[in-house]
């Protein structure tokens, strides 16, 4: 891709500057330090971005066993079509384990299904959406906010 000037500064007495990057996928960073006309100076750093994919869980209360939940999601362009999309439940404290895989359409949107067979007791589930590291997805691997779905006693 073409290099792209996002942004000019102005170093303070002390020499430090600083300049704001708009979020976005992961990228190269070039910073010249000029005097007039001539460079004096130049660094190249990386910015990385972790993804950070959406995640909706429906219904998310009065919820009961046997129900079937619906969850959808999106991930943050570009180049996100076709992408690897792992949900996870949350098991005890600490481990979160997959129950779906999925990949994303051409609108980089995700879907996946669950039906509720083992709850027997009210209890609260966590879920989250996992993208792991992929060749030519410019972000790191990322989660979802949790999504919290209430299931309720059967009478």
């Amino acid at each position: 891709a073409p290099l792209v000037i996002g942004a000019t500064a102005t170093t303070g007495a002390d020499g430090a500057f600083a300049i704001a990057l708009p979020p976005g996928p992961s990228r190269d960073v070039f910073v010249h330090y000029a005097d007039g006309d001539r460079v004096v100076a130049r660094h190249g750093l990386v910015r990385r971005s972790i993804v950070r994919p959406t995640l909706v869980a429906k219904p998310n209360h009065g919820v009961r066993r046997g129900d079937r939940l619906h969850f959808t999601g999106r991930l943050p362009g570009p180049v996100c079509t076709e992408r690897v999309v792992k949900v996870q439940a949350r098991i005890g404290k600490r481990r979160w384990q997959v129950f779906r895989t999925d990949r994303t359409d051409r609108d980089c949107a995700f879907a996946a299904r669950y039906k509720l067979r083992a709850t027997r007791r009210a209890r609260r589930y966590r879920f989250r959406a996992r993208v792991p590291e992929q060749a030519g997805y410019p972000y790191e691997p990322g989660h979802s906010s949790v999504a919290r779905v209430k299931v309720r006693r059967r009478r």
